[in-house]
């Protein structure tokens, strides 16, 4: 097999294992749907949106994370009948930490 050959299939073994250990908040910020990562800004987890409000900016609070994924402000769509609570809290605690809170 070429190197180059190898070398492909150990950085998509890399991506995958990488997506697979990161924290439980940061999955959800990637495969929410609509992901999260399509509307914002949050260096932590390589979103580079341009809808909403960069976070990293924003440095919002873990409840101010949890109000606005449950209540859904402005044009950004509610997340309270697609998460459940558990994945609401990590996200929450997630996106707080990475954005400097």
């Amino acid at each position: 097999m070429p190197l180059a050959a190898v070398a492909l299939i150990w950085a998509a073994g890399a991506a995958a294992q990488d997506d697979a250990s990161a924290p439980p908040g940061r999955q959800v910020f990637q495969s929410a749907e609509p992901a999260c990562a399509i509307c914002h800004i949050l260096e932590d987890a390589g979103a580079k949106g341009r809808v909403g409000p960069s976070l990293d900016s924003l440095q919002p609070s873990a409840e101010q994370v949890r109000s606005a994924v449950r209540e859904g402000p402005g044009t950004m769509p509610s997340y309270a009948d697609r998460l459940s609570q558990d994945q609401i809290d990590a996200l929450a605690e997630y996106v707080a930490g990475a954005a400097g809170q």
